[in-house]
């Protein structure tokens, strides 16, 4: 206890740990950003069905998979070797990192499919002030 103290009073330590969160936050919130626009762009395209919002939302929805590959593998963050990694290695760790950014892109996708299907299946529930009337 003692210790964690001493570390957590050291200026230094308080200034590592706090930039390390606000980096985290940034990228959450920056994702949770570009899930908003492209959720929007998605109701759009689903609501109007026209060519144009239709190529719009899907525009974006490649710029989100754009982005959130960049973060993944211009950053590899998923260490499966140490350095010096011979060829075959990078590719195993391109390819997890790949992965893991596959995964990512999908689960946020399936949460902005998800979300724009309640709010089009809410646009139609009348409001509650309104079924008394």
């Amino acid at each position: 206890m003692e210790r964690m103290i001493r570390t957590m009073s050291d200026p230094a330590t308080r200034h590592r740990m706090g930039r390390n969160f606000e980096t985290v936050t940034d990228e959450v919130f920056t994702i949770i950003r570009w899930a908003v626009v492209v959720g929007f762009a998605r109701y759009i395209a689903r609501v109007e069905q026209t060519l144009a919002f239709t190529l719009a939302g899907y525009a974006l929805v490649a710029l989100l998979f754009g982005y959130i590959l960049s973060r993944f593998l211009l950053r590899p963050e998923l260490r499966l070797f140490d350095e010096p990694m011979p060829l075959w290695k990078r590719l195993v760790q391109f390819m997890a990192n790949f992965l893991l950014c596959f995964v990512g892109f999908l689960a946020v996708m399936y949460g902005i499919e998800s979300l724009s299907q309640a709010v089009i299946r809410m646009q139609f529930i009348p409001a509650p002030e309104d079924v008394y009337r």
